[in-house]
């Protein structure tokens, strides 16, 4: 069922186009943008919009210490590094069991907050469009995870390295929350010659969430 914008979410929109502008918010401020004009934090907000929507899922996932090396030295930067390595694991760990793979979204995050010394402080939180309710949709979480463990390597931490809920009921808190330290982890990507990418999608998520913006811009 399709999700209108109320109180809380016009607000965030209204915040995040004034952070983007950098000026005063008017009426027609909020609607005007159009969605190749827009940031980050519009995107995500769409993303997670879309993936509502559809009752999808949250992701939390850690990066293993090898794997964020050779991320931080490649050539294609930090976040398209890790895009590759996940669809390339996402789509053959899918098709080895016969499903059709997921559209999903990743936010690179740095938890020592512009540090990016390359230990684990560096990991990812976005969301995936899931399955329906029921078997397949069990299915689909536990590929979807051992996928991303896959592509992610070794991680030593204490907690789970890929967490996923069971469904996203809140998508504009989990917008807010994926938004709070792009800015931060962008520049110290920068810094580190791992380009200033912090988001990263299928093509199939950035339609879909090109298709929420546009249709709520046009109310």
């Amino acid at each position: 069922m399709k999700r209108g914008l109320g109180e809380e979410e016009r607000r965030i929109v209204e915040a995040e186009i004034e952070r983007e502008a950098g000026s005063g918010i008017t009426e027609q401020a909020v609607w005007v943008p159009h969605w190749d004009h827009t940031g980050d934090r519009l995107k995500i907000m769409a993303m997670c919009g879309a993936v509502g929507n559809e009752i999808g899922s949250t992701v939390t996932a850690h990066i293993g210490a090898a794997v964020i090396e050779r991320a931080s030295t490649s050539k294609l930067g930090f976040a398209s590094y890790m895009r590759d390595c996940i669809q390339k694991s996402v789509r053959s760990e899918f098709a080895r069991v016969g499903m059709a793979a997921p559209d999903y979204f990743f936010v690179v995050e740095d938890a020592s907050f512009g540090a990016c010394q390359g230990g684990e402080a560096l990991h990812l939180h976005g969301a995936y469009c899931a399955a329906p309710e029921g078997l397949e949709r069990v299915r689909q979480r536990r590929t979807f995870r051992r996928a991303l463990k896959a592509a992610l390597g070794a991680w030593k931490g204490g907690r789970r390295q890929v967490q996923i809920t069971e469904t996203i009921t809140t998508p504009w808190k989990w917008a807010r929350y994926l938004g709070k330290h792009v800015d931060v982890t962008g520049n110290a990507l920068t810094a580190q010659g791992s380009g200033n990418a912090t988001l990263f999608a299928t093509n199939g998520m950035r339609q879909k969430a090109r298709a929420w913006y546009d249709g709520q811009r046009s109310q």
